[in-house]
């Protein structure tokens, strides 16, 4: 079972970069903002980032990429397991990793075209096809 339902990248301003769902919920725009400044009132208030929310049925868990200036957020019901929930999240930022440098990332205009590829691993990823994902990314 997938633990994932929503998934975004956010640069430090806010900017929703890439967004995809498997039944979208929330505005990638209006998430954005709200995430970012709720963690910025987090690192005010403790000097450290948030790594989950709950929000009623919805669990928000989040994973800062340094080197990116980016946060990849991911969310879920609250059932589903956290652990499954966090080795994802960390699976999916490693193919990030992979078909992004950071100075690729940290320039970014808004073009969302440049996360085409991504979103092709993303969704396969999603759909649980590890070896389709494999592929992609021997690809790009």
């Amino acid at each position: 079972m997938n633990e994932l339902d929503e998934l975004w990248i956010l640069n430090e301003a806010g900017s929703c970069m890439f967004n995809y769902a498997v039944d979208s919920k929330m505005n990638p725009l209006l998430f954005g903002s709200f995430f970012t400044a709720i963690n910025q009132f987090g690192r005010q208030c403790s000097d450290t980032a948030i790594d989950d929310i709950t929000m009623g049925e919805n669990f928000l868990m989040s994973l800062y990429l340094a080197p990116y200036k980016t946060t990849i957020v991911a969310r879920s019901t609250h059932t589903r397991k956290r652990k499954n929930m966090n080795k994802m999240l960390h699976e999916i930022s490693e193919i990030f990793k992979t078909q992004f440098a950071p100075s690729d990332i940290l320039a970014w205009n808004g073009n969302l075209a440049q996360f085409e590829g991504f979103e092709k691993l993303v969704e396969y990823f999603f759909n649980k096809n590890e070896k389709m994902v494999a592929n992609f990314k021997s690809i790009f």
